[in-house]
């Protein structure tokens, strides 16, 4: 069976995103769960500016985050986009839930990958043990 994967980054590389989902989708080894991304033209017909963040501009962020959340439940691993090594905060966070629930993580570009999650550790531990802490029954703890 295939294997599902979550895709994660800014939507800044939104074009970035659907390349590499069709490269891994291409070889029927996997099933990629991804953003769901509006074109600009379809945007500013629907009177957003620009060509990204269109959850924020529509109120959405938090809803869309979460749902992203709930993909990377349904996904086996997940695969960060990080163009020029750039992770954002709300993909830092993403990074962090997969970390929680036990979830192997890929970047594009491998050795930035490692670099930030070096450079950021403190702040992923800190997400990764918020996560956790919600997930488990005090029993549990």
């Amino acid at each position: 069976k295939p294997t599902v994967v979550c895709i994660c980054g800014s939507t800044k590389f939104f074009e970035r995103h659907y390349i590499e989902r069709w490269k891994m989708e291409r070889t029927g080894r996997f099933i990629c769960l991804a953003i769901n991304y509006i074109p600009g033209a379809y945007a500013e017909t629907i009177g957003l500016n620009g060509h990204d963040h269109f959850g924020e501009q529509l109120g959405l962020k938090e809803v869309l985050d979460e749902l992203h959340l709930r993909k990377i439940d349904l996904a086996a691993e997940v695969f960060v986009v990080n163009v020029g090594g750039y992770v954002g905060n709300s993909t830092q966070r993403e990074i962090a839930y997969a970390i929680a629930t036990g979830k192997p993580v890929r970047f594009l570009e491998p050795k930035a990958g490692e670099t930030m999650l070096s450079e950021r550790s403190h702040a992923i531990g800190k997400q990764v043990a918020e996560f956790v802490a919600v997930a488990l029954p005090l029993e549990g703890r």
